[in-house]
């Protein structure tokens, strides 16, 4: 009986030792081809990434690029609009004849400092009338603008 025990637990171990080296060859097995198939996933997930930002670097250097296009044709447009004010401006000057209403004369006289006047009761007709003065020059410039 004694045989018969030592047989049936050198069987078991056997039995035993072989059923761990198959699972764990199974293990390893497995393990490699889940480990393959997420470094293959890792791979496409990189490339998919990298696609992705380079599209994304993309599309911000052409709006940068487009935005810089409308700041340079604004720009041309100011300069434009700049030389045609100021050459109007001198044409306007040196025909020495211009129709501009009260150009011909002394500018009227400025406004006094803010401040504290020693006489408000004096100061007011004088700066009422510079008013007036000034709205009748305005109302002369618009007819002469307006058609």
């Amino acid at each position: 009986m004694k045989v018969w025990a030592a047989v049936a637990v050198v069987l078991i171990g056997a039995g035993w030792f072989g059923y761990r080296a198959a699972y764990r060859a199974g293990y390893e097995a497995g393990s490699g081809a889940v480990r393959a198939d997420w470094s293959e996933a890792r791979a496409k997930d990189a490339e998919a990434h990298a696609e992705a930002l380079r599209r994304s670097h993309e599309a911000f250097r052409r709006e940068i690029e487009r935005r810089e296009g409308v700041e340079r044709d604004l720009d041309a447009k100011l300069d434009a609009a700049d030389r045609r004010g100021r050459e109007l401006a001198r044409r306007l000057r040196d025909t020495g004849a211009c129709p501009l209403p009260g150009t011909g004369g002394p500018a009227a006289p400025a406004d006094a400092p803010a401040g504290q006047s020693g006489d408000s009761g004096e100061a007011l007709p004088d700066h009422l009338a510079a008013c007036e003065r000034d709205a009748t020059r305005l109302g002369e410039l618009q007819r002469w603008v307006s058609p």
